[in-house]
């Protein structure tokens, strides 16, 4: 993103799947509040995209037609 520096994005712990209980809660959210996409490639089985830019996902969702939303996905659970 233009105009973002180094030194605050580093203010914030840097984002990580493993181990990360978060990302599986009901809330899930975009884990550095100043990012605005997040791309998880879990163990090469399962690709988790989050974005607050709804072009992107509904971008990934047209060419994904099997991909699934990661909130009704868990409610399923």
């Amino acid at each position: 993103m233009k105009g973002l520096i180094i030194d605050n994005i580093l203010q914030y712990e840097l984002p990580f799947a493993d181990g990360n209980k978060d990302i599986w809660t009901p809330n899930v959210k975009i884990q550095n509040p100043l990012a605005k996409i997040e791309i998880i490639s879990w163990d090469s089985s399962l690709l988790i995209v989050m974005s607050e830019i709804v072009d992107i996902i509904d971008m990934l969702h047209n060419d994904y037609p099997k991909a699934s939303d990661l909130v009704k996905y868990k409610s399923q659970l």
